[in-house]
């Protein structure tokens, strides 16, 4: 299992490598419900490793993230969206060329933030760090520009600062060493400027802003 997210009703959506779930065929996700059985209505199956999910605020649609081709019986590379009620993939398809690590919703689910190890989105350049519109499926014009991997994304409640977190040495036009924060409106780095000597994989900020938890 490399993620897990709570589906807001006591159960949880996992994802992965598995191909087995409670003795049931799951190819690499599943929903858990709160009674710790799994959903028979929900097996859209993916041919490779999902990293990442992220779930709309109404609950009605999932974002995947990982190294599959083809999810829910359709052709989506890395990146796709599902419906919650039957697992079946929806028209959202901005199909990136590489392999994405980690997803987050803006607050008002308008946006879709990717980061990982690619450097195209919907025929678009864009290095490792991306911006899609979930109403279409197409990137926005914001363009950081990671020279390397990112494995982390933080956003700010107001959504005006996006934390990145990952494998790189410059991002959003600064030196930056595995760590920085993003103005989402022009996608230039700030002054946040903590710096690691290593990987950053995992992060999370806190309810109020005030502070960035950070794992690596």
């Amino acid at each position: 299992i490399n993620t897990s997210i709570s589906d807001n009703t006591g159960g949880w959506y996992i994802g992965g490598s598995f191909t087995q779930v409670g003795g049931q065929t799951r190819n690499r996700i599943a929903h858990i419900l709160a009674d710790g059985t799994i959903d028979s209505s929900f097996n859209p199956g993916a041919n490779n490793n999902i990293n990442t999910l992220a779930l709309s605020n109404d609950g009605t649609t999932l974002y995947v993230g990982g190294d599959f081709t083809r999810i829910g019986g359709q052709n989506r590379n890395r990146v796709a969206s599902l419906s919650v009620s039957n697992g079946s993939t929806t028209s959202f398809n901005p199909n990136v060329n590489s392999e994405v690590h980690t997803l987050i919703l803006s607050s008002n689910n308008s946006v879709l933030y990717i980061g990982g190890f690619f450097n195209s989105v919907g025929g678009q350049s864009r290095n490792s760090i991306a911006a899609i519109n979930t109403s279409d499926g197409l990137v926005t014009s914001f363009q950081p520009n990671a020279d390397m991997a990112v494995y982390a994304l933080a956003l700010s409640s107001d959504d005006s600062v996006l934390y990145v977190g990952g494998y790189f040495s410059f991002l959003g036009g600064q030196g930056r060493h595995n760590i920085a924060a993003i103005n989402t409106s022009t996608g230039v780095a700030t002054s946040f400027n903590p710096e690691t000597d290593a990987t950053i994989y995992s992060m999370v900020l806190s309810s109020d802003d005030s502070l960035l938890y950070i794992g690596g």
